[in-house]
């Protein structure tokens, strides 16, 4: 019940989405936003290509891609040590989009980004995830990522 408190008590202030920021959530967690109509983006805990990392990241995509709240998966948070990276980050980012949509082709992928706009794997996520209103000038990210 503690989760539906949760909810309830977004949605009754206007909430219509909640980002389960740094881990995947629990069951409890997706079921009351399946029941209750609140959208929910699925965060990641690891951003990299380790055996262990992919394993996390396919047990959560597994696990949770049955529920209709699910609308994103999000790779991770402010990787800042990857971000920038033209070639490590950007790899990264492929093979994690690449193993989600193996096992969800119904689905985009994010990443929660705090800096580097426009550079590293920035130009590779299928949804920008912009973490702060400093982020730049959100028009111009439309006029040149948008497909």
């Amino acid at each position: 019940r503690v989760q539906w408190f949760r909810i309830e008590r977004l949605k009754e202030i206007g909430s219509n989405a909640y980002r389960t920021s740094h881990n995947p959530p629990t069951p409890e967690l997706l079921d009351a936003c399946d029941h209750l109509g609140m959208l929910v983006m699925v965060e990641n805990r690891n951003m990299g290509t380790t055996p262990e990392m992919l394993d996390d990241l396919k047990a959560m995509v597994l696990r949770d891609r049955n529920h209709p709240s699910v609308f994103i998966w999000s790779l991770g948070n402010e990787e800042g040590h990857l971000q920038g990276d033209d070639v490590i980050g950007v790899e990264i980012v492929k093979t994690m989009t690449n193993v989600v949509r193996g096992l969800d082709s119904s689905r985009l992928s994010t990443v929660a980004i705090s800096r580097h706009w426009g550079e590293g794997f920035s130009r590779v996520i299928e949804v920008m995830g912009y973490n702060y209103w400093r982020q730049g000038n959100v028009d111009k990210y439309h006029e040149v990522f948008l497909l």
